[in-house]
């Protein structure tokens, strides 16, 4: 944010004495003696006229680029502001270029109950237009249902390893290239990534301490992990709850399915014993806040804060802190204790690990029982084969991928929300959001100033988990369809048939990633 420079009070006294009218010296209604013109009215006629001030010179770009390109959203989000303000700012340089973006779907028409149906089509439009070859456009947040990998191979996405090589304004030293490597299929860069994040998780900081476990000693979570700690929670609370706003049955299959999947070979052990057992045990979880609470009050169990005050509540015996917001209100007055909170690692959430909570411990990254981080993305794209200027469009995700003067973009966003695949970002935007009122409301709304974030620990932390095995989760992406709701929510559906359907499912995804014989 600039800051205008002031004038010194003496100095503005003296020009408004100059300027305003009553201030100068006194006037007076006597004409003098002598018609003849005095000295300064003569040099003021003898004076030659000023001359005229010269207009501008206008602004030229010295690269001269000249074109069109198209930006195509799902929908209307923060992270699609985000690049378009960065298209902004790219148009702005280069007066030639045209960015427009495109929506599939208005936003205000998304609701809860019709998504999933307008998702499909899109991701069907965007199908269709990329293997008839008329897709023009730049197709940010690649769909998760497309088969990427058999794009990619058939040659309908373009290969952006060879732009990234030799790019001369990059060097690969200023990145994070261990996240390229994670979404490279065959050796190819189909799908890029402006930044990433990772899929973790908080600790009941209290039930912790309990249960002898050294919060601060944990470097990563997997299942096996958070069963253990389940089990021997319960034995000490028998209606402890497994997870913050009863949200277990939507992602513990995301966070495990890697380990039963492997898309080098095209093959999947969802019939193994290993799995059912998962399937069992994950299925006989019971979590009370998904009968107790409507969905968006549930929220309140994914916001760090305010876990960590419904646990306050809860070990303090107190009564909760009110933000009058009140769907969340509620869940801190009926919200059960539970031993994790679901998380996404990200330049906000690393607050935390500069700035611990009281009572909530984390976040962790979650790895699967193989030992593996999902790495994902809040930005990628990626260029059809069908694209007419994929020159142009690589140097407009050239200047998204660069350092930035500054962090801040129109409307004061921060110019991404994953952490940025450009290393030398990292610093300015972990200070740019310390103690930020916008980015950190929540925790506002309970007292809470996030104003201690350290940039030498983020930058330490995101070392520690590109060190570990990673994967692109969007490369192990199943069309589940309403398979695991049957199974968890409905009740309807037998281990041994949902790993069936599951089996099935990733059968069919590999088959339509495999190459065309």
């Amino acid at each position: 944010m600039s800051t205008q420079r002031k004038c010194p009070a003496l100095f503005t006294i003296l020009f408004l004495a100059a300027a305003v009218p009553g201030c100068g010296p006194a006037e007076t209604d006597e004409k003098p003696e002598s018609s003849a013109p005095s000295s300064v009215e003569s040099k003021a006629q003898s004076a030659p006229a000023p001359s005229p001030t010269p207009e501008p010179t206008p602004y030229v770009d010295p690269e001269g680029l000249t074109g069109q390109l198209t930006l195509l959203h799902f929908t209307s989000t923060g992270t699609s502001e985000q690049l378009d303000a960065m298209a902004e700012e790219f148009m702005e340089i280069h007066p030639g270029v045209t960015i427009k973006t495109e929506y599939g779907v208005d936003s205000d028409t998304l609701t809860a109950e019709n998504g999933d149906e307008l998702r499909a089509v899109y991701d069907d439009r965007v199908r269709a237009e990329l293997e008839n070859g008329e897709a023009d456009y730049i197709l940010v947040n690649v769909p998760d249902s497309l088969p990427i990998r058999r794009l990619t191979r058939d040659n309908l996405l373009l290969d952006l390893t060879s732009y990234w090589e030799n790019d001369a304004s990059i060097d690969p030293a200023d990145y994070f290239t261990s996240v390229l490597d994670a979404y490279s299929i065959d050796g190819k860069l189909s799908v890029f990534p402006l930044d990433f994040c990772f899929m973790g998780a908080y600790l009941n900081r209290p039930l912790m301490e309990q249960l002898q476990v050294d919060v601060d000693a944990v470097d990563s979570i997997d299942f096996n992990m958070l069963m253990e700690w389940y089990k021997a929670g319960c034995q000490l609370q028998p209606d402890l709850q497994f997870s913050f706003g009863g949200w277990m049955q939507e992602n513990i299959f995301s966070m495990e399915r890697s380990a039963y999947m492997d898309i080098e070979t095209g093959t999947a052990s969802f019939l193994s014993p290993a799995f059912l057992e998962f399937l069992n045990t994950t299925g006989s979880i019971e979590e009370k806040d998904r009968l107790d609470l409507e969905r968006i009050s549930r929220r309140g169990g994914q916001l760090p804060a305010y876990v960590n005050e419904l646990i306050r509540v809860h070990k303090e015996k107190d009564t909760p802190n009110v933000t009058r917001i009140a769907v969340l209100d509620e869940y801190l007055e009926k919200g059960n204790l539970s031993m994790m909170s679901w998380a996404v690692i990200d330049p906000c959430s690393m607050a935390y690990i500069s700035q611990p909570f009281e009572y909530l411990a984390g976040p962790y990254p979650l790895v699967d029982t193989k030992g593996q981080l999902s790495v994902d993305s809040y930005t990628d794209f990626a260029f059809p084969a069908s694209m007419k200027n994929p020159e142009l469009a690589w140097r407009f995700m050239s200047y998204c991928l660069q350092e930035r003067e500054n962090v801040r973009i129109k409307g004061n966003w921060v110019f991404t929300s994953g952490i940025p695949l450009n290393k030398k970002n990292i610093t300015p935007l972990t200070k740019s959001l310390k103690g930020d009122a916008y980015y950190y409301v929540y925790e506002r709304a309970l007292g809470l100033l996030m104003n201690q974030y350290d940039p030498d620990i983020t930058i330490q932390k995101i070392n520690e988990y590109l060190g570990m095995p990673l994967i692109c989760t969007k490369l192990y992406s199943l069309n589940t369809e309403t398979i695991l709701e049957n199974f968890y929510s409905e009740k309807s559906l037998p281990a041994e048939r949902c790993a069936e359907e599951l089996q099935k499912a990733a059968e069919v995804s590999f088959n339509e990633q495999a190459p065309k014989e």
